[in-house]
């Protein structure tokens, strides 16, 4: 069975060069729930050897990475529940089709399959705009997040948001007091 999804991101006029941005550990680090343990090159095929951070199972993953077009990514999998995920344009839109190796997928593997392709949706959103904000989550995300393990990741998230609800809390306090304690 092949399935097929509208991302609903729009693609710019002139496309855009996935392989400026998307590398093969890039690719496999975007998968919340993987820690690469390593990842070697062999031609045009990348080992992963991963670790599911969820079910602490090992997992090999052997794959290779193509741009077979303008605003394309394919990613072709020797084993595993699918045979490759392809992300293409279709009416200005970015799409994802995906064949199942052996249908209908088990719920973990459907699972996990689904996380990994929201997350690569959300990364490919950050190449799609050029914004201060997108600039910026595109440096936090390569310099740092994909870099981490997947616990390292979720701490990292926490201690963003406990900064940022800090930093709300404290410019609301000096605004009253501003406001308030002048009268």
């Amino acid at each position: 069975m092949t399935g097929r999804i509208d991302l609903g991101l729009p693609i710019p006029a002139n496309g855009v060069d996935f392989s400026r941005f998307m590398t093969a550990e890039r690719l496999i680090r975007l998968h919340p729930h993987w820690y690469v343990k390593n990842l070697t090159r062999q031609g045009d095929w990348f080992q992963a050897v991963l670790q599911h951070h969820a079910t602490e199972n090992a997992l090999d993953l052997t794959f290779t990475l193509l741009f077979p077009g303008r605003s394309e990514l394919m990613v072709v999998l020797e084993s595993g529940p699918v045979t490759h995920i392809h992300f293409f344009p279709q009416n200005r839109r970015l799409h994802v089709s995906f064949k199942e190796r052996k249908p209908p997928l088990q719920p973990d593997q459907e699972q996990d399959l689904t996380l990994w392709l929201q997350s690569i949706r959300q990364y490919l959103r950050l190449y799609l705009k050029a914004t201060p904000v997108t600039l910026f989550f595109r440096f936090l995300m390569n310099q740092a997040l994909l870099k981490m393990n997947p616990s390292q990741r979720k701490i990292s998230l926490m201690l963003y948001r406990v900064t940022v609800l800090e930093i709300a809390v404290t410019l609301i306090i000096v605004i009253g007091y501003l406001y308030f304690g002048r009268a």
